[in-house]
């Protein structure tokens, strides 16, 4: 395993150049962050960066990712947390991002020790949605990505991402699909929009 994701790559270009345009040190929030690509990309692009993620290993493997990446780690965070727990956390300390990127695991089993409930994208993306929506900043971006296939019928994650948010989102216009990754249509969805 690599630990990058490579029907991901346009995404990862979308948030370096969004990162690049907005100037600055704009705060970029990476939820489910496996081994943190988005948060090197967005970091490699000037950004400070949080990247969230329950496993210690993936952290780790994200934390040596930015070092082999030349980016110092001082400045970025990386937290061992349930994504849910994370935005609880950061609404307790008042922590507010520019951009926050949601790539979950269609399904995750949870931990009865930690006290972390099951997670599923079908049942759960809504409150992902809106959890994310309340830590952004005026004008703050979102990119919702899936590759949970009811999730990736037509107009299906744009249903669940305004019952999240209560309201129709301002959509951007995302990357194209990856090439080697065109032929693969209905497996893939993802939408950035800003609210």
């Amino acid at each position: 395993s690599t630990g990058l994701f490579l029907d991901q790559r346009e995404n990862r270009r979308f948030v370096w150049r969004w990162v690049k345009d907005r100037g600055g040190t704009p705060a970029v929030l990476n939820t489910f962050s496996y081994t943190c690509a988005f948060s090197v990309a967005a970091a490699a692009a000037g950004a400070v960066t949080a990247s969230v993620d329950v496993s210690a290993k993936y952290l780790e493997w994200g934390r040596r990712n930015f070092m082999h990446n030349g980016i110092d780690t001082a400045p970025h965070r990386f937290a061992r947390m349930d994504t849910f727990e994370f935005f609880a956390y950061a609404q307790r300390k008042g922590l507010v991002f520019d951009f926050v990127i949601l790539d979950p695991p269609s399904f995750a089993a949870g931990s009865r020790k930690k006290g972390t409930p099951p997670f599923s994208a079908v049942s759960d993306y809504a409150r992902l949605i809106a959890g994310a929506a309340a830590l952004l900043r005026p004008r703050g971006v979102i990119l919702a990505s899936t590759n949970t296939r009811e999730l990736c019928l037509p107009g299906r994650l744009e249903r669940v991402i305004a019952k999240g948010l209560g309201r129709e989102p301002k959509y951007l216009r995302p990357p194209p699909p990856a090439k080697d990754f065109a032929a693969e249509r209905g497996r893939f969805a993802a939408r950035i929009f800003s609210v």
